[in-house]
Formats: C-alpha cells, structure tokens, sequence
C-alpha cells in the first residue's frame, strides 16, 4: 500500500462535534509529521504528493486527534474507533449560523455534481485550531440526489451486495447521495486553494471566498447515505461507509458513548451533541455499529438533527435494517 494511501486510511480526520485545544491539534499534526519523517519524506514542498488523496473531514461529529488517554475503544481487524470524552470545548453558535448561511449561498451558486472549497473568516474563527494548521478552509457540494428508490439500490448493490436499508414502513425514503450526511470532507488537493482564496478574501473583503474545485481534486469515497422522513417530517439518514483498508480513527465526543445491544446482538454505540456546526438547533445524535464482512467492514449510522427523535427510536429502526 502506498505511503499516501497508507496516511489516508490511518490518519483520516473526521471532526465532527466541538473544537479541542490548539494543543491537542498540535499534537494531531506533530503525529502526522513524525509519521512522514519516519519514513524519510520531506513535507516541504511536497504538497501533490504527501497525502494527495487525504480526506480531512472539517467539523461533523468528532474531532479527531491522538490523545493519549482514551477512553472508549471498539472495532474489528480492519477498523478501529477509540474516543476520549471532553465535555467542554469552545463553540460559538451564532458563528456556526454564520457558517451555514455562508455555506448555503456558497451552494446556491453551484452547478449539479460541482464542489466548492470554501473560506471565511467566520469559519476560521469558529475552529481555532484549523486556521492554526493551515486549513481554515472546507467544502460545500451541490450532489445530484436520487430520489428513485429503485435507482439508488442499484447503486447500492453495485458497491456493496450485502448493503442493508431501513424496513420501517412509517419511514419514507427522500433520496440518496454518494457522500456522508452534510459534507464537508476536504482533499489535500482540495486544501491547496486555501491560501489563494485568503489571499482573495484580503483583497477583496468579500466573504465567504470560494472557488469551484476540480472534480480530479475531490476525494475518493465509498459512502452512500439515504435520507428519510418520517410521519412527522423528521429527517433521518442512513450512511453506509465502506473500509476497504486498515483504519484507525481517535477522536472526542462531548459526552460518551453509550454502547446499546441490538436485538440481533450487534453491539451499537450512541454519540450526541450540541456543538453541530450543520445542524439549525446545533444539536446531533448518531447510532453506528460495525459489520465486518471478508473484504470490506461496513459502518452503518444512523443519524439526525432532530430535537424529537429519540434515541429509542434510532434504536429501533438500527434493528429493522436489512
């Protein structure tokens, strides 16, 4: 397996609920590094080949680091969770509101199946630590959604024979997309616009600063999510992310996670928070769980913005997947 790919899989970045220290970013990105140095790879200038199909998703549920007190581990051969809790963190809401009005313009202003890599400095102010590490910069995509259930199990199956869909007939399936829930994941390649759009915001001082990416820039995923609403209205989705190779993910969560046994005896595990930049209320909740098959380890979750929703009720719709 390549260097890149190999940095890809074991450092992959999903930051998704609050904003940690600059120190414990810091500590993120001194890892990274010593990984490259260790193998004799020169970081300066290096920029299209370290990491060039890296995926660093800014901001959804859990920032990821490597901390050396974690709390919470689980997985199988293939992949590997370990969180540690920090229940407070900095988080400005009105600055995430911000965020989302900016993004949705941004989006607004995108062609069917374009990319935009996205700066403002209300986003940089909003996760300190970004701006620090040189990647105060995200993504905001207008994916061609299929809303024909028909046409989406295709793609399902395509990718993944064994894929499993909710059976909840109260459920109604809204469409699909082949990208996690809200976005924002952001290719090394993808990042090199950061400092031109700085540069642009300086000299303009309009904001957000953006810029369609190239679709050879985006990153290669094997996600799939399919939303739903149900009899009041509530949207839910349903990811199913394939790992093909070895990953390790680290990372915090606000306030635990809780493990849940499924009817079936999978063992699932519930995160939640209020700290969610997509999310109109801030608040987020997830049921994931692993199934390992001989190639692939699928990870399922099933995820809302709802105040609502319960969890009893994600549980329960985690045991008619299949």
């Amino acid at each position: 397996m390549s260097i890149e790919r190999q940095l890809t899989e074991t450092y992959k970045v999903k930051a998704q609920e609050s904003t940690p220290s600059a120190e414990f970013d810091a500590r993120v990105w001194r890892r990274v590094a010593g990984h490259m140095n260790e193998r004799g790879i020169s970081m300066r200038g290096k920029k299209n080949i370290w990491l060039r199909n890296a995926l660093i998703a800014l901001v959804l549920l859990v920032v990821v680091g490597f901390s050396s007190q974690m709390l919470f581990q689980a997985g199988d051969d293939r992949f590997s969770m370990r969180f540690a809790i920090q229940e407070s963190s900095r988080y400005d809401a009105e600055l995430a509101r911000q965020v989302r009005e900016q993004l949705q313009q941004v989006k607004s202003g995108l062609q069917t199946g374009e990319t935009a890599v996205v700066y403002s400095p209300e986003w940089a102010a909003l996760f300190p630590p970004l701006k620090e590490m040189k990647i105060p910069v995200t993504t905001v995509s207008n994916l061609r959604e299929i809303t024909d259930l028909n046409e989406w199990i295709k793609i399902l199956e395509q990718n993944e024979p064994e894929y499993r869909l909710p059976t909840e007939t109260s459920l109604t399936f809204a469409g699909g997309i082949a990208d996690y829930p809200f976005g924002g994941f952001v290719s090394m390649d993808q990042l090199a616009y950061g400092k031109q759009l700085l540069e642009e915001y300086k000299r303009t001082g309009q904001k957000p600063a953006w810029i369609v990416a190239e679709r050879g820039d985006a990153p290669s995923l094997h996600v799939f999510t399919s939303f739903y609403v149900n009899e009041r209205q509530e949207e839910i989705s349903v990811t199913m992310e394939l790992v093909l190779e070895k990953i390790v993910m680290e990372g915090i969560v606000q306030s635990g996670v809780e493990e849940i046994r499924l009817n079936n005896g999978t063992t699932a595990y519930y995160i939640s928070t209020d700290r969610f930049v997509y999310s109109e209320t801030d608040k987020y909740q997830e049921l994931f769980w692993l199934e390992t098959l001989e190639d692939t380890t699928v990870v399922y979750k099933i995820g809302t913005v709802s105040e609502s929703v319960t969890k009893e009720e994600l549980v329960k719709l985690a045991e008619t997947m299949e």
